[in-house]
């Protein structure tokens, strides 16, 4: 079996899809990757996506969900800013 290489790039732009129509709960979307792989590398895409301010995470209480939220359209988003580039 051969598995295709996942990248932060890839996810990022996945997660910006999701966004569009608002918050979601992170952990319902990480429910809706099927491989390990692919859930490790959007949270890890998510955590990087918060720290340069391309969304927004809120966690409102203890052991609560994680409400994320895109701080701009998936087209005008410059995801070369996860890789340190300017677009």
């Amino acid at each position: 079996i051969v598995r295709e290489p996942v990248s932060i790039k890839d996810m990022a732009d996945w997660l910006l899809s999701r966004l569009d129509d608002g918050p979601q709960d992170l952990g319902e979307l990480m429910r809706l990757l099927r491989r390990p792989e692919e859930r490790v590398v959007a949270f890890l895409a998510s955590l990087e996506m918060a720290r340069v301010g391309l969304l927004d995470m809120v966690q409102g209480e203890h052991l609560g969900p994680v409400l994320v939220q895109g701080l701009g359209s998936r087209e005008a988003v410059d995801l070369s800013l996860l890789f340190g580039g300017v677009g």
